[in-house]
């Protein structure tokens, strides 16, 4: 349903955003986003096509949270690597005291 294909959504821009995008690194504290367009447009339509597949489709495109998967992990990508590269769009920086906050313990 609905939620698989969301979640699966989210999970495709994770996995391609750590291992495709920035290559196993993580993000530096002073690089991080207020918010990733790139990813939020990924998910809405990655998940718009992954469930008119599943609702019309045949065979394994009834399978929306696969289709999902792959669709989300292409089009992040894509995104992120050509048009929306980070740091293009003016939504602002975490400041870096809150950014990837890891605390000692």
């Amino acid at each position: 349903g609905v939620l698989g294909i969301l979640t699966t959504s989210f999970v495709g821009v994770i996995l391609s955003d750590y291992y495709v995008v920035r290559r196993g690194r993580r993000a530096s504290r002073t690089d991080v986003e207020a918010y990733n367009a790139a990813g939020l447009a990924a998910i809405a339509l990655a998940s718009a096509v992954a469930y008119t597949c599943q609702s019309h489709g045949v065979g394994i495109l009834k399978l929306g949270f696969l289709v999902a998967l792959a669709l989300s992990m292409g089009f992040y990508s894509a995104l992120r690597l050509t048009v929306l590269k980070p740091g293009t769009l003016s939504g602002g920086r975490v400041p870096p005291s809150l950014a990837l906050a890891e605390r000692d313990e």
